[in-house]
């Protein structure tokens, strides 16, 4: 079964990819995504936020408050984004930014690199938000 860090790490890596017109970043990815791979990379952030707790709270807390503020900035831009666009006007914004038809093709790269993962209630809702799919 594939975990959440499994799915961002592909995520990133396919569309990083397309945007890019890079085949060898979405071959990346399908590494990244198998679950020895994924098992290295969870341990390496383990080692990473092991060493930073060992430095001491001042480092640790240093860490966290620009970790935190980052996350503040990237969570109200991607709101902004969603609340200023609609799912038309957000693929055509990728596809003008980046090319014609980078939206799909993003999506559908996607699509054919991901694995099968449970169906819950959220994958369901979030499959059917006409953000995430063909327009």
């Amino acid at each position: 079964m594939a975990g959440q860090g499994q799915r961002s790490f592909q995520s990133v890596f396919v569309s990083l990819g397309v945007v890019l017109h890079k085949t060898s970043l979405i071959t990346f990815a399908n590494t990244l995504s198998t679950p020895n791979n994924s098992f290295v990379i969870g341990a390496i952030f383990i080692v990473a936020f092991t060493l930073i707790t060992l430095l001491g709270n001042r480092v640790y807390f240093a860490f966290q408050t620009i970790a935190f503020a980052f996350m503040i900035v990237a969570f109200l831009i991607t709101v902004g984004v969603f609340a200023t666009n609609s799912p038309v006007s957000f693929s055509n914004l990728i596809d003008k930014t980046f090319g014609a038809g980078t939206y799909n093709y993003m999506i559908d790269e996607f699509f054919k690199t991901r694995r099968v993962y449970p169906t819950t209630v959220f994958h369901r809702l979030f499959e059917r938000n006409s953000f995430v799919g063909r327009n």
